[in-house]
């Protein structure tokens, strides 16, 4: 109290915080806290919440240190994201894995990794040099092709993509990941699974590949991180050559 000490009322009075609500104190209302010269803050209260609500948009409109001023959770409005812990990790990460085994790249077309379990036939997405899609109906390889669907229900950021990828054989191609989406028919009728429109997201440099004598690192960031919701995500492989076939272990690390 040592500040205030001695100073008359009109010499202190636009530093006390007051709420502005006819003398009636704390309700169930959220009244904005004010200071003594009227101007607003971000905070509003009542008895029944805390609400804050900038004037402008921060990395930091809300944050929680620990007592050695280590950063612990943080509300960023600028971007619309909570991050927590040591790491400062958006709370809302989680990641997303494609495995592809003895994957067959003949031909130069990209080829879609599984997500896992390994189908009987593949899915190409042209050769060019990037992956192309014309309107696609998969007719009788739906059991194939869903093995590679990454469904998307909600708007997703993808944050980045780290991949390992190794051939099986000692030969050398030139290699390339793309990661796409695609809309998709969700009718659960004769056209169930079709896709159309797609995206690139992300492109990885070439890998010049000398087979299975190493395995091969690559981190991609994504050029276009907005996954929009409804749509299906891709992670393709592509080989200038057809000098072997390739095993891909990777991991999405994405945010809502």
């Amino acid at each position: 109290m040592s500040a205030i000490t001695n100073k008359t009322f009109s010499e202190i009075f636009r530093d006390f915080f007051h709420l502005d609500n006819n003398n009636s104190g704390i309700t169930s209302t959220a009244k904005t806290v004010k200071d003594g010269s009227g101007n607003s803050t971000a905070i509003s209260i009542s008895d029944r919440e805390l609400k804050l609500s900038p004037a402008d948009d921060s990395t930091s409109t809300f944050k929680v240190l620990d007592k050695d001023d280590n950063i612990i959770f943080v509300v960023d409005t600028n971007n619309d994201i909570v991050k927590a812990g040591n790491s400062q990790q958006i709370v809302t990460t989680s990641y997303q894995q494609f495995i592809g085994k003895d994957l067959d790249l003949t031909s130069s077309y990209h080829v879609a990794i599984p997500l896992s379990i390994q189908p009987n036939a593949k899915v190409e997405f042209g050769t060019g040099a990037n992956p192309t899609i014309s309107p696609t109906t998969i007719a009788a390889s739906a059991d194939d092709y869903l093995l590679h669907y990454w469904y998307i229900d909600s708007n997703t950021y993808i944050d980045q993509i780290d991949l390992w990828v190794s051939g099986i054989a000692v030969a050398s191609d030139t290699i390339r990941f793309h990661l796409i989406s695609c809309a998709v028919d969700t009718t659960s009728t004769a056209t169930g699974g079709d896709l159309s429109d797609i995206t690139i997201h992300a492109s990885g440099s070439d890998i010049n590949s000398s087979g299975h004598a190493q395995m091969y690192y690559q981190a991609i960031t994504p050029s276009t991180s907005l996954v929009a919701g409804g749509r299906v995500i891709f992670l393709t492989i592509k080989a200038d050559s057809d000098n072997t076939d390739y095993s891909v272990n990777a991991r999405i690390k994405y945010h809502l």
